[in-house]
C-alpha cells in the first residue's frame, strides 16, 4: 500500500476529512488530496505533520515505504537524521562544539564491529549545514530538559519554532 492510500485509510478510519487533516497539519488541502491520490509524494517534513495530525506514528503512516526512504540530497539526509532522533534510533549531542552520535542499544549491538557511529559523526561534521545542525541539537537538548516546562509559554513556543525552522532549512538543502 502506498503512502497516499495509507493516509486516506487512516483518515477514514478516524472519520476525519481532508480539510481537517490539512488544518491540523498546516498543509494546504489540495496538497493533502494530491498525496492521497498519489499525484505527489510527501517529504518527511510533511509526513511528520500528517502523522501528528492523525495521532499516529511516522512508521505507521509510512508502512513498508519507510524502508524505501530516498536520500538524493543533503536535505533528505537531514530528514532521515531528524526521523531517527525522534524515533529514538539515535541521539545527537554537542561536546566542545563536536557532534557526538549515540545509536540506541539495538543498533549499537547490530553495528558493534563497524564503528558506524564514529564514521557518521565524521560525515555529519563535514556536511553542508553542520553549524545549523549543531544549533538544532542545542534546541533539542533544551526541549528535553526537565526545566523546559518551567519556561514561559512564549519562550517554549520560540524555541520550538526556531527548532522547526532549522529542520525546514536543513531538509531543504
Amino acid at each position: 500500500m502506498e503512502i497516499g492510500q495509507r493516509l486516506k485509510a487512516f483518515r477514514n478510519q478516524k472519520n476525519i476529512t481532508q480539510n481537517e487533516v490539512a488544518e491540523s497539519s498546516g498543509i494546504h488541502p489540495v496538497t493533502i488530496r494530491k498525496y492521497e491520490t498519489s499525484v505527489m509524494e510527501p517529504k518527511l517534513v510533511h509526513i511528520k505533520k500528517i502523522a501528528s495530525a492523525l495521532n499516529i506514528s511516522i512508521p505507521s503512516l509510512l508502512g513498508s515505504q519507510g524502508l524505501e526512504l530516498k536520500s538524493t540530497s543533503v536535505g533528505d539526509i537531514y530528514s532521515l537524521i531528524f526521523f531517527m532522533v525522534e524515533s529514538g534510533f539515535l541521539d545527537l549531542k554537542l561536546i566542545d562544539s563536536k557532534i557526538i552520535l549515540s545509536l540506541n542499544k539495538c543498533l549499537t549491538s547490530f553495528f558493534a564491529d563497524l564503528n558506524v557511529d564514529r564514521q557518521i559523526e565524521t560525515q555529519l561534521s563535514n556536511l553542508e549545514g553542520s553549524n545549523d545542525l549543531k544549533q538544532w541539537i542545542e534546541y533539542q537538548k533544551t526541549i528535553k530538559e526537565k526545566n523546559f516546562s518551567e519556561l514561559s509559554e512564549e519562550q517554549r513556543k520560540e524555541i520550538l519554532e526556531k527548532k522547526e525552522m532549522l529542520e525546514i532549512k536543513l531538509m531543504s538543502l
